[in-house]
């Protein structure tokens, strides 16, 4: 009786031996399956941000005055409403918000119908003019190479510009606490200010194209 009962418990314990056997073969034989690399476009290998240059008309395919492009890869919009001071008061404005990578390199402001582009700021400091001014240049820079350059504040905007004959519709907005007193005086919503009023080192915050 207790022999049948040991060949009994060896057949249960072979069975079970068995089974495992089988499924750790099953789980061996189950085929890898290998993660693809996320494919990247040609516009994406062959796109660089330095290559757009801040002109007269625009940045890219972002013209002022011109037809909104419908196709602008590998940059991405999003769409913000942004707050505006104006002479009388403040407008909410919509623009697209143009980035590459994550980044924000300019924000557009169309026409009223939405269909053309009617003024750009620039904040990538990636994006110059041709003669490689732009965003963190120097007021120094800007006046070697633009001698002409004229500087104003307006306090509907609480800005000051810095322009030239040379750049046409492109204004460079530096840092007015560049200013060497304590608050800027005026006495006209334009108020024309001496370059000499300003530290040589006050950098660009940002470009308009209008």
């Amino acid at each position: 009786m207790r022999i049948n009962q040991f060949i009994l418990f060896c057949s249960f314990i072979g069975m079970i031996s068995c089974a495992d056997k089988k499924e750790q073969t099953a789980v061996a034989e189950t085929p890898v399956k290998k993660v693809e690399p996320a494919k990247i476009s040609n516009a994406w290998r062959s796109f660089n941000v330095g290559t757009l240059k801040i002109t007269e008309t625009g940045v890219g395919k972002f013209k002022v005055g011109q037809a909104y492009p419908a196709q602008f890869a590998p940059l991405k919009s999003d769409v913000k409403n942004i707050i505006k001071k104006t002479a009388e008061g403040t407008e909410t404005v919509e623009s697209s918000i143009i980035k590459s990578e994550g980044k924000v390199l300019f924000a557009v402001q169309k026409s009223k119908d939405g269909k053309s582009t009617q003024e750009l700021t620039v904040y990538s400091p990636e994006i110059k003019t041709n003669s490689g001014m732009g965003v963190g240049s120097t007021l120094s820079d800007i006046t070697s190479a633009y001698p002409d350059a004229k500087v104003w504040y307006t306090y509907v905007s609480d800005k000051v510009v810095v322009e030239s004959p040379s750049l046409g519709n492109t204004q460079f907005i530096i840092d007015k606490n560049g200013y060497v007193d304590a608050s800027i005086s005026y006495n006209s919503d334009k108020e024309v200010l001496s370059l000499n009023d300003f530290e040589a080192n006050t950098q660009v915050k940002s470009v308009r194209i209008y």
